[in-house]
């Protein structure tokens, strides 16, 4: 598994993390676009919900 290059939508900290890695621990949560059910989504449409390090706050990221 490989890190990403993460920026903070708010503080633009740049930080490198490991989403997937992250999300099998179960530590981040998928988030899924009204509408679309039970039903898998592409991998384009997948979000994932991170929190600065440095300013704390909460967005969600697109994984690669």
């Amino acid at each position: 598994m490989s890190e990403e290059t993460v920026k903070c939508p708010y503080c633009r900290y740049v930080y490198r993390t490991d989403v997937e890695k992250t999300s099998e621990d179960g530590t981040i949560t998928f988030t899924r676009s009204w509408g679309q059910g039970t039903a898998g989504l592409p991998r384009s449409n997948h979000r994932v919900d991170l929190t600065c390090p440095n300013c704390g706050e909460e967005f969600k990221w697109p994984p690669k």
